[in-house]
């Protein structure tokens, strides 16, 4: 804690100095970026390390704030493997602004010290996997994210389906990091080297059909982390059966972490445009087309994200739209998920059913126009934030792509838009109700209600069109 303040402070002084030496900018940008992460470990009881946490993050945040307007250029450390710049720390900004987002919802259950600590090891490691320079340390990286990821979705489960989802995961992304390393090991053994900026020097004068091969099983590992198709078919079964605290922090940080790290790898896996268009059209037609199966509410959500991940991975050449879409996902699944937290503590039981959902109008009018607000934004629904997201991705595919294409890209949207309807429909006009009434308990949560007004003001006044100003700001960030 108190070295994040004085790594503050020292901030302010070091921008007004403008002789200072590199040496010492390098070493106090360090300090920031990685040593004020382990405060995070100095936990107390519970309420008390939520809290810390959430304090630490904050200064996280500020300290990453004044040190992206700090950087002019670009900072290499540890012998070039670690590469730190104002893309990166944007990242890392939003990455640490949904943290704390979730760490503010989950703060009303009673959750163990030992988890807390394992949720900011996975941060962590997302910071090391953005920052990473080297595919060496990228690989080590990922193992640190994906170890601890592990550990989130398996802990303290006592129910045979969702050990049976987890262990799912693990042995299905044990074979993606043994794809992702046989990728490595072609690439060096192409190369010579692991080094991004040696392996941009080569592939400007070389490339053939192993290098491409390598870099195709690499594009397939990450493919998988985002439940694209046809890598989908452990994410149903592993959002459903996961607690809803634990599946809000599995549906949002690591698609904002993936497509991060392919927004940094672009020039690399460029050579695969097609298969993350390909893959994208397949996403959007198989998840629109699942929507209408589903009677799960997590499930549900989980197609709605398949076919999110597909309109991102189109979008995937255009980074300004790619950023905004993702953000504007994130926080539209961040307030479904943040409201039915809340309902799950007012009516005191997890809602699992789209049917428990039915007549909420009748019981709680203003949640049931956020909830149904949030999910037009899904549809992209004007004027709502997740129009203006497909808005530019249609914008981009009518004016450099064929017709046919853009037709399938708005059938999927009406597929879709039609299974939110009739999900609506049932929560705003259906008179019957299965959440037992009886069980309704007062609660109250200042954290959880300003994440909802946040979040829902936010998808509603995109009509002013701040996403010009995010667009001036992603622009000059690249």
């Amino acid at each position: 804690m108190v070295i994040s303040i004085l790594n503050i402070l020292l901030v302010g002084k070091l921008k007004k100095k403008k002789n200072e030496l590199k040496e010492k900018k390098n070493m106090l940008l360090s300090l920031s970026l990685f040593l004020n992460l382990f405060t995070l470990t100095l936990f107390g009881p519970v309420k008390t390390g939520i809290r810390i946490s959430k304090l630490c993050l904050l200064l996280i945040l500020l300290d990453l704030i004044i040190d992206n307007n700090y950087i002019l250029g670009e900072i290499i450390l540890l012998d070039g493997n670690i590469l730190i710049n104002k893309m990166i720390l944007f990242e890392e900004i939003i990455i640490i602004i949904f943290t704390f987002f979730i760490l503010t919802i989950i703060n009303n259950f009673s959750i163990k010290i030992e988890l807390i600590l394992i949720l900011i090891t996975n941060i962590l490691g997302m910071f090391f996997l953005l920052s990473s320079y080297d595919f060496f340390i990228f690989l080590i990286s990922w193992e640190l994210y994906n170890f601890s990821f592990y550990i989130i979705i398996s802990y303290s489960h006592s129910n045979h389906n969702a050990l049976s989802a987890a262990l799912k995961y693990f042995l299905l992304s044990a074979l993606s990091t043994a794809i992702l390393l046989y990728s490595l090991t072609i690439i060096y053994s192409e190369i010579g080297n692991l080094h991004y900026e040696n392996i941009l020097i080569i592939m400007n004068n070389y490339i053939n059909n192993n290098l491409k091969f390598g870099f195709f099983l690499f594009s397939i590992s990450l493919l998988f982390k985002l439940s694209a198709v046809p890598f989908h078919y452990w994410a149903p079964d592993l959002y459903d059966n996961q607690p809803t605290r634990i599946t809000i922090w599995i549906a949002i940080l690591p698609k904002l972490l993936i497509f991060f790290i392919i927004i940094n790898l672009i020039n690399i896996l460029h050579i695969h445009q097609s298969l993350f268009f390909i893959l994208g059209f397949l996403s959007i037609i198989f998840g629109a087309l699942g929507l209408t199966q589903q009677y799960k509410i997590k499930r549900f959500l989980t197609y709605s994200a398949i076919t999110n991940v597909g309109y991102f991975l189109l979008s995937y050449t255009n980074i300004t739209t790619l950023i905004i879409n993702i953000i504007i996902y994130s926080l539209t699944t961040l307030n479904i998920f943040a409201i039915l937290i809340f309902l799950e503590k007012q009516y005191n039981r997890e809602i699992t059913s789209l049917s428990q959902l039915k007549g909420l109008f009748q019981f709680n009018p203003i949640l049931s126009i956020i909830f149904s607000i949030s999910i037009f934004s899904l549809a992209g629904i004007p004027p709502l934030a997740g129009f203006f997201g497909k808005l530019l991705l249609l914008e981009h595919y009518i004016n450099y792509y064929s017709g046919i294409l853009f037709l399938i890209i708005i059938l999927s949207i009406v597929i879709s838009t039609s299974n939110y309807i009739k999900l609506l429909y049932n929560i705003n006009f259906n008179k019957d109700n299965f959440i037992n009434s009886q069980h309704f308990i007062n609660f109250n949560s200042y954290g959880l209600n300003f994440i909802i007004t946040f979040n829902t003001l936010a998808i509603l006044t995109f009509i002013l069109q701040p996403y010009e100003i995010m667009m001036m700001t992603i622009n000059f960030l690249n």
